[in-house]
This record gives C-alpha cells, structure tokens and sequence, in this order.
C-alpha cells in the first residue's frame, strides 16, 4: 500500500480592493437621481398630452390615489414580515 500525503488546503486570500477603486454609495445614489430628473421633462409633457384627452382627463387622480395607499400601507413596505401572515393566509 502506498499513502499520499498532500499539503494541507491553503486559504484563499484575495487582495482587498483600495479605496480609491471602491464605488461610494452617495455615488451611486447621485447617478441615480441624474437619471431620473432627465425624465422629469419628458414626463411632464406626457402629463400634459394625457390630461388633455378626455379619457385620460382623470389620470392624475389616479397618482394620488397611488401615493395615498402607499402613505397608508408603509409600515408594510418598511417592514415587509408583517406581510407575511397575509400572504401566507392567501395561499391557502
């Protein structure tokens, strides 16, 4: 019989990237709002095309109606465990 002896498993050690590489959150955050106030224009002209239709006259109400019921249900989207009996009793 012969026997292999092997040296035991090293640890994976990956250099740390530098500081200067890492991408900042506050970064991230400020190129998203650039990208979305370059739709701000297009959709304020939008906004107004749709009102000027009649069966369109009511669409903001609709935004509001929006925005009511997630100022109602936040404290679902903040703490999304309480949604879980809910779902849990739809399903059965």
């Amino acid at each position: 019989m012969s026997q292999v002896i092997s040296a035991p498993p090293q640890e994976d050690t990956k250099p740390s990237a530098p500081k200067s590489q890492s991408v900042s959150v506050g970064l991230i955050l400020l190129a998203t709002l650039i990208l979305l106030a370059a739709h701000i224009p297009q959709l304020i002209r939008l906004g107004a095309i749709m009102w000027a239709k009649e069966h369109y006259q009511f669409f903001p109400l609709v935004l509001v109606g929006a925005v009511y019921l997630l100022w109602v249900r936040r404290d679902l989207y903040l703490n999304p465990i309480k949604l879980l009996p809910d779902v849990c009793g739809a399903l059965r």
